[in-house]
C-alpha cells in the first residue's frame, strides 16, 4: 500500500527507522513492477528507544510532534531535533524548515 501510495502522491524521498530497511529493496521492485522509473531515495535512520529493548512508537501512545509542540517545542526545535535523530546533524540544534534541504547537501 505504501509503495502505491507513494507513486500516486509523486514522493521521491523517504526518511524512515532502520527498522524498515529489510522491505526497501522489496519496495522499490514493487515500485519498478508498477511503473516507476527511478527508484525513491531512502535514508534509514537509528530508532529513537524508549527502553534498551523497546522503540518509541506512536501506536503504542507514545509521544509525537503534536504532543512536542503541545509541551512548547517550537517547530524548528522539532525539526532539529528530527534532524539529529536522522544523523543529519551533528546535536540536537534550531533548523528552520527553509533550510532542511540544506542538510542533505552539507
Amino acid at each position: 500500500a505504501v509503495t502505491v501510495d507513494d507513486l500516486r502522491h509523486g514522493i521521491d524521498f523517504v526518511v524512515r527507522g532502520d527498522d524498515l530497511f529489510g522491505s526497501t529493496g522489496r519496495q522499490i521492485q514493487l515500485a519498478r513492477l508498477l511503473g516507476r522509473e527511478t527508484p525513491l531515495v531512502f535514508l534509514h535512520h537509528a530508532l529513537v528507544m524508549k527502553s534498551p529493548t523497546q522503540k518509541l512508537s506512536k501506536s503504542d501512545g507514545d509521544s509525537g510532534v503534536r504532543d512536542l509542540r503541545a509541551a512548547g517545542w517550537s517547530a524548528a526545535r522539532v525539526i532539529g531535533h528530527a534532524a539529529h535523530l536522522a544523523g543529519l546533524v551533528d546535536t540536537g540544534r534550531d533548523v528552520d524548515a527553509a533550510n532542511v534541504a540544506d542538510l542533505f547537501s552539507a
